[in-house]
């Protein structure tokens, strides 16, 4: 809190964020001072969501619902709703065994994950690097949702020859 009267901008604690898992209302305090720091919302589902650092997979949904509530497809923060879900899936969150099992139980968050990776996947202002993720995302989502030629089309739509070292380096 001190952190941010001195400085009303997020980075004093981001840079603190690293050193351990901090209140959910500082994140929401250096959020609204500036909502689009991506580096900050990667440090949070790490230091402050992962159940190694003392969070737990609720808290991973939690926080990926969060970014999914934006609805701010100008920005990556919907993105990181893919991206924790998946992360929280690997590490062994939700029902079922794995990937398929997780979206077999939840096939809704199949068409979330679509409608946050195409807005990146197909924007002119994103970095290569994201819409490389965000295509490699809607790739998974169509093959798991068995819509074959669309998977087709959004794995084609970029260059993926890193698609796979991308992919789990994200997650």
């Amino acid at each position: 809190d001190e952190a941010l009267k001195r400085q009303p901008f997020p980075e004093p604690i981001y840079l603190l964020s690293c050193l351990g898992p901090f209140d959910d209302d500082l994140f929401e305090k250096a959020t609204a001072a500036q909502i689009d720091m991506p580096v900050f919302y990667e440090h949070f589902v790490w230091y402050n969501c992962f159940p190694r650092w003392c969070g737990s997979h609720a808290k991973m949904k939690r926080f990926a619902e969060r970014c999914y509530d934006t609805k701010r497809h100008d920005s990556m923060i919907p993105l990181y709703y893919a991206d924790t879900i998946l992360r929280m899936i690997f590490d062994g969150g939700g029902p079922g065994d794995g990937v398929e099992g997780y979206f077999r139980e939840y096939p809704e968050e199949l068409d979330k994950i679509l409608e946050v990776s195409l807005p990146q996947m197909n924007s002119e202002d994103a970095f290569k690097n994201t819409r490389q993720i965000a295509a490699t995302y809607a790739t998974l989502a169509y093959s798991l949702k068995g819509e074959w030629e669309k998977a087709v089309e959004t794995f084609r739509s970029y260059t993926h020859e890193l698609m796979a070292s991308v992919l789990w380096f994200r997650i």
